[in-house]
């Protein structure tokens, strides 16, 4: 039985907008243990932020693409969590992030959920911005029917 999570992740940086890295799942070491329950075949909802800080590739600090501040994408998990090949922290506003852990996705379908019925479905205030979202670790397991709900009654509503 498929599980149903809601992530989320900075725009791409505007060097490599077409990265289709970042819409696999990606944890930081430490909440590794959150995902234990993740497998092959659950459902992935990614949600885009606003903003993302600069990223530092090959020593120079590289800005990101404006985010969409929606629901970008829905995929399928297509992999056990796994170590990041080559993967080596990174440097975010001095700040040292080891996301060294990821899940692969594939059947990935494009999605445009915008920010306010995202925070509607989920409870949160208006002014929510996902800055540090479900306490840091950028992920929450959702239920089956919220997950459809979402999918049913808000795709393609207008901001």
């Amino acid at each position: 039985m498929p599980q149903y999570w809601l992530t989320t992740h900075w725009p791409p940086v505007r060097s490599s907008p077409q990265d289709n890295d970042r819409l696999n799942v990606h944890i930081q070491h430490k909440f590794k243990d959150y995902l234990s329950s993740m497998q092959p075949g659950d459902r992935v909802l990614f949600y885009e932020t606003a903003t993302g800080p600069p990223k530092l590739i090959n020593g120079k600090l590289e800005k990101r693409e404006n985010g969409r501040k929606a629901i970008v994408c829905d995929a399928r998990v297509a992999t056990p969590l796994e170590l990041r090949p080559e993967y080596e922290p990174e440097e975010f506003n001095g700040r040292i992030l080891d996301f060294r852990w990821q899940a692969r996705t594939d059947d990935r379908r494009d999605l445009l959920i915008p920010r306010a019925a995202v925070i509607e479905w989920l409870g949160y205030g208006k002014g929510y911005t996902f800055q540090g979202f479900n306490a840091g670790r950028g992920i929450l397991r959702i239920d089956e029917t919220k997950y459809i709900d979402l999918l049913r009654n808000y795709s393609g509503r207008q901001q």
